[in-house]
């Protein structure tokens, strides 16, 4: 078998100019030319499947702990390449807490890797098994995170197509507050309203329409359906002894709230879960599901000052310093920051983001500067906000973007997160780094002009040996810091 990670369709954001370049997260997920074992030392099985199996693994240079996808290429019940690769590619250019983020990829002769967040809370399917029937508000938190995440994909033109409790994962066990969307290996890049005809999902979650083949984006929100469902009573809608009754029951949307589990659930609840298993053309979009009462009523804002006006304070503070300096304060927020050190800014950025869709918008912003000064100051610093902070030029503030303006500058910037990045670029481990391992690390996929590289190396070449060392890299990055943050 050959190499697993090639060029493959995936969306991409609209970039501002010719000649210039957008800093986002995709710039930043890589195929790592190192041996696995060289650059992660492997923990535990997490997990088992027909491809492989997942595990914990420690990324040697930053200490960050991650879970990784491990492909067998020998297996012949592995996963097949092309989904491996599909995996990779969708997922590289998402942003979104509620999403699992990929860091990056590895290649070799029997076995590739890729290596994703860590979620230490496991599978939602467990926390069903577990619970049985969850309260209306703990279901109800999961499904607005869940219409989040969906929203977001479609969006962006991606139907997950595998939407189930088994990818759903806890950031933490128990807490239901923080779930991510996983597991992108059928996931599909199509335009919304493009008819797709492949038969292919988890049977107990797929749509009347699916089954049939002819279906759009909203078999996404039959899945979703059926998980609230579960949630609420402990059981999927369809029951069968074969698949071929079970596709029959669910082609005829053959369920109901009859038993008596449902005598207790809330008339909002029911009437969202009849809106999603309903026929595709009147099943609700992920966008009007944010916007239902049960999701509305039942989930109240996040109330944290304690952590929200210091978080307001750094985005109104935070100065873009360039390419370089964006480059490298997105690498660092990425690949040296763990998810307990983002905890309390994720619960910020939710209680900011109102409609869920998973971006802050001048309005959302607006709506709490607000709060702290008059109408005119407030438009004042939101605009130049956007100005700093959106660095992809999306109009909006997306996740990653929001954290690292955010997060203390001092502790984002520390030298232990500088050291653990020039590390992680140094990949010959010599101390020193090159324009080539510079580019490695970040945008290899060419969307990086040479211009822009030869202008980053300069600035970060002090001594013009055409290497950098730590010393320069710490020099020319802390130089540019506000003096009040060093």
């Amino acid at each position: 078998m050959g190499c697993c990670f090639g060029k493959q369709a995936s969306f991409r954001k609209k970039h501002s100019g010719k000649d210039d370049v957008d800093i986002e997260p995709g710039l930043f997920v890589s195929a790592n030319k190192l041996k696995f074992i060289d650059v992660y030392e492997i923990g535990r099985s997490l997990g088992q499947g027909g491809y492989g199996e997942v595990r914990e693994a420690t990324h040697r240079d930053s200490g960050q702990l991650r879970a990784v996808k491990i492909f067998t290429k020998e297996n012949t019940n592995s996963m097949p390449e092309a989904e491996l690769l599909n995996e990779v590619n969708v997922m590289k250019s998402i942003d979104h807490p509620n999403i699992v983020r990929i860091f990056e990829y590895f290649d070799s002769i029997k076995k590739a890797y890729i290596v994703m967040e860590l979620c230490k809370g496991g599978e939602l399917f467990d926390e069903i098994i577990k619970r049985r029937q969850f309260s209306e508000d703990d279901a109800a938190s999961v499904a607005k995170q869940l219409f989040s995440a969906v929203d977001y994909l479609h969006e962006h033109n991606v139907i997950h197509r595998d939407l189930k409790p088994q990818n759903i994962l806890l950031e933490n066990k128990g807490e239901l507050n923080s779930i991510k969307v996983s597991d992108f290996g059928i996931a599909k890049v199509s335009k919304r309203f493009k008819r797709l005809n492949e038969v292919i999902g988890t049977a107990y979650f797929m749509a009347p329409e699916v089954i049939s083949g002819k279906y759009n984006f909203k078999c996404d929100l039959w899945s979703c359906g059926v998980i609230i469902y579960m949630m609420l009573s402990g059981h999927p809608p369809f029951q069968a002894r074969n698949q071929e009754e079970l596709f029959v029951k669910i082609s005829k949307r053959d369920w109901s709230f009859r038993e008596p589990v449902w005598a207790e659930v809330s008339r909002h609840a029911k009437d969202l879960i009849s809106a999603l298993l309903s026929p595709m053309e009147t099943r609700l979009n992920a966008k009007e599901a944010l916007a239902h009462p049960w999701i509305q009523r039942v989930c109240p804002e996040i109330q944290n000052t304690q952590s929200l006006e210091p978080a307001l304070d750094n985005l109104k503070g935070f100065q873009s310093k360039g390419k370089l300096r964006d480059a490298l304060s997105t690498f660092i927020t990425l690949h040296c920051i763990s998810n307990d050190d983002t905890r309390g800014l994720k619960e910020v950025f939710r209680s900011i983001d109102k409609n869920g869709d998973g971006k802050l918008s001048k309005a959302e912003l607006m709506e709490q500067y607000i709060k702290f000064m008059g109408q005119e100051e407030a438009k004042e610093e939101v605009k130049k906000i956007m100005k700093e902070v959106d660095t992809d030029k999306s109009g909006f503030i997306d996740y990653t973007e929001f954290l690292k303006a955010s997060m203390d500058q001092r502790r984002l910037m520390s030298v232990g997160n500088l050291k653990a990045a020039f590390a992680m670029f140094d990949k010959d481990k010599n101390g020193t780094i090159t324009k080539k391992e510079i580019k490695d690390a970040i945008g290899e996929d060419g969307r990086v002009l040479d211009k822009i590289w030869r202008d980053i190396i300069s600035e970060l070449d002090t001594n013009g040996d055409g290497e950098i060392d730590f010393e320069e890299f710490e020099n020319v990055i802390m130089g540019k810091m506000p003096r009040n943050h060093i």
